[in-house]
């Protein structure tokens, strides 16, 4: 979770466009699990933190399947953040180091 945490820091804030993101745990929604939530510090906005599954199509699975990208064939990966102001939602994924595309 510190690695995540720390990337989330490197991670630009959608609506702002400062590295200024860090991780809130929210408990006050009633439905009884807590939820991980991205928190602009500058302007309080909330991003829901979302498994990979759920934010991308099937065709960006790939390197954690096989260990090679689907694109190049290389094995190098770098973890990333993405937030997105539209859906109010960041997502971890791996990147190839190689060509780039984006991965769960």
């Amino acid at each position: 979770m510190d690695e995540v945490a720390a990337l989330l820091r490197e991670t630009a804030c959608p609506a702002c466009g400062l590295e200024d993101l860090e991780f809130v745990l929210r408990c006050d929604l009633g439905f009884g699990a807590c939820l991980w939530t991205a928190r602009c510090t500058t302007f309080g906005m909330l991003f829901e933190m979302v498994s990979a599954d759920e934010a991308l199509p099937e065709e960006f699975s790939g390197p954690r399947e096989s260990g090679a990208c689907p694109g190049c064939g290389g094995t190098a990966f770098e973890p990333r953040i993405v937030c997105r102001l539209a859906t109010r939602q960041c997502v971890y994924l791996l990147e190839c180091v190689n060509c780039r595309p984006t991965f769960r």
